[in-house]
């Protein structure tokens, strides 16, 4: 769920609200997370998208043979994209996930965005996570219906 709070500034800045809810199928439990977003358009190609918050629940990081904790998350991300035309648009996403009891992911991706038709956008990033396990090359792709 996300909701837009408003703009100010001409339109150039705009905030809100981002809640996921997210059900691990291996052992049936839920993590809500919680975000406060705002971004910013600088001009016609410079835009920043930052975002805070947390969440509650598993804490496992990926390629882990570790036992899971329920523990606490505060999250940062922060994103700056390039419009290259109406269609494309480049960005380098930063995102740090700290627990509140243990130890810090970075995550590092360049990705595109492309505008494939009025109703359909996909994202692509590769990029670097740095957690307590080493570092790991991590592939993103995400396919957007809009109406």
């Amino acid at each position: 769920m996300q909701c837009t709070f408003g703009n100010a500034l001409d339109d150039a800045f705009i905030h809100g609200a981002q809640g996921i809810l997210y059900y691990d199928m291996t052992n049936g439990r839920w993590s809500p997370t919680a975000l406060y977003l705002a971004g910013i358009r600088f001009d016609k190609t410079w835009s920043l998208l930052g975002m805070v918050g947390g969440t509650i629940g598993e804490q496992i990081f990926p390629f882990s043979d570790g036992p899971s904790t329920v523990g606490t998350d505060v999250i940062t991300n922060l994103t700056l994209f390039a419009d290259v035309t109406d269609d494309l648009v480049l960005g380098v996403e930063t995102n740090l996930s700290r627990q509140l009891r243990g130890p810090s992911v970075l995550l590092v991706m360049p990705q595109v965005h492309w505008k494939l038709s009025e109703h359909i956008r996909l994202q692509f990033g590769v990029g670097m996570r740095d957690d307590i396990e080493g570092r790991h090359a991590e592939l993103g792709f995400r396919a957007i219906w809009e109406r």
